[in-house]
């Protein structure tokens, strides 16, 4: 999780993903049927596990927001 963050911050996106993560919350259920759906098609962008990291972080409640505050850190090391 900390990865994916350092990744974001670094392409100056950790704050715009941390807004949608926030307004998602409510239809974060379609989100994660739309993946599960869709995965045959998109390991082609990453791996299996790593989708399953992105469907972790929408399925739970207190994941997504340990991950919400991650991306709000000034700086990962």
């Amino acid at each position: 999780m900390i990865n994916w963050a350092k990744h974001l911050q670094r392409w100056g996106l950790s704050e715009p993903m941390a807004a949608f993560l926030e307004a998602t919350g409510p239809l974060s259920v379609l989100l994660v049927q739309f993946v599960y759906f869709a995965q045959p098609f998109l390991v082609e962008m990453l791996s299996l596990q790593q989708w399953k990291a992105v469907i972790g972080i929408f399925e739970d409640t207190a994941t997504r927001a340990e991950f919400i505050d991650c991306l709000r850190q000034e700086r990962l090391t």
